[in-house]
């Protein structure tokens, strides 16, 4: 039976605008953040699609096709202590409870997200003993029976539901590394983590470079706000969520378009001394055009990348031979990419190749 339809008594409103979190932009930085950690994490286990602000501030399906299970989590950016009183207080809990009620999947997790500690505070009157929760993830069924009682009453209460049936099971506490002050430091940190331990020799830039491309990535779905609360799940997708496909993709092109140093594109070119000038000069204007961000160049990068991976570099090509025959395949190629400038391009994929692949 749907939780929803079981009447005692008139309920009280809990907010269940799908759009509500995108409202509420003091917290929406650390939200991607948290998204990021998150992302980082389950990036080894399973296939996943993040949510953004639309069933409620961030969600986890198993699948970005054919989900068949979701997690949903709640996040407040509150510095100090959280009681349970204030949980109970601001009802918080009821709105995670409602997704209990949509059987298209199986629910995981309800999860509240914070970066305190979360309490609940002694009562002699109630006959509550104080207890501080400080671990990772808490379950809510680990508290004591009257806190679980005053939990399910409240559930009840708002959601119209005999306190009896709310089953706090899924319910869960987490406390997160970041903070609200360095949260997209810390976040930055854990990313650097996964991205060293994979690629040893990804260098700080193609790291930073990743980092924010995923930044703006999450910030761009969580900010969309031409949903309806009644859209289907492929425009969700669509317009709202980061599938770890999203990631990899990211990941892989920060790595092509990534532009080393010069000392690396001297060293793997063996250009003749007396015309290093040149080559110097053609990689500054790659460098600038890399810095400008253009649309243009990272479509060259691809491009070429496209073409060195089905036309192998021959034992007696020097780079520039190889890197002018790579140019002559790529069509409409512009007169500005000229020959020292492709063989930079070409130099600079074959580094970030070596560097992944390794």
């Amino acid at each position: 039976m749907n939780i929803l339809s079981k009447s005692l008594h008139t309920p009280r409103k809990v907010k269940a605008d799908t759009r509500s979190g995108s409202l509420a932009y003091n917290r929406l930085d650390m939200q991607v953040s948290q998204a990021i950690h998150m992302a980082v994490e389950l990036f080894d286990n399973l296939d996943y699609l993040l949510v953004l602000d639309h069933y409620d501030d961030i969600s986890i399906f198993d699948s970005e096709n054919s989900p068949a299970v979701v997690s949903y989590y709640q996040m407040k950016s509150h510095e100090e202590s959280i009681t349970i009183s204030t949980v109970i207080r601001e009802e918080w809990l009821p709105k995670l409870y409602q997704h209990l009620s949509n059987k298209e999947w199986n629910v995981k997790e309800l999860g509240l997200i914070t970066p305190c500690v979360l309490k609940i505070t002694a009562s002699s009157t109630d006959g509550i003993k104080g207890q501080v929760f400080s671990s990772e993830k808490t379950p809510f069924l680990s508290m004591d029976s009257i806190t679980q009682a005053k939990i399910k009453k409240d559930i009840g209460t708002a959601l119209s539901i005999s306190p009896d049936t709310v089953d706090l099971s899924k319910f869960v506490h987490i406390r997160t590394t970041l903070t609200i002050a360095k949260h997209r430091d810390i976040a930055e940190q854990n990313l650097n983590e996964i991205l060293h331990e994979k690629y040893p020799n990804i260098t700080l830039d193609m790291a930073k470079t990743i980092f924010n491309t995923l930044v703006e990535l999450l910030s761009q779905r969580q900010s969309y706000e031409q949903l309806n609360n009644d859209s289907d799940f492929e425009t969700i997708r669509k317009h709202k969520g980061v599938s770890k496909n999203d990631i990899t993709r990211v990941i892989d092109s920060a790595m092509i378009v990534c532009i080393p140093t010069y000392e690396e594109i001297e060293q793997w070119t063996e250009y003749h001394e007396s015309e290093q000038h040149e080559l110097s000069l053609a990689y500054l204007q790659v460098l600038t055009d890399g810095q400008k961000k253009l649309n243009s160049q990272r479509e060259l990068f691809r491009k070429t990348a496209q073409r060195i991976s089905v036309t192998p570099r021959e034992k007696a090509e020097n780079m520039l031979e190889y890197s002018k025959r790579i140019a002559v395949t790529i069509e409409s190629l512009p007169p500005i990419y000229n020959d020292l400038y492709m063989l930079v391009v070409v130099t600079s994929i074959l580094i970030n190749d070596w560097r992944r692949q390794k």
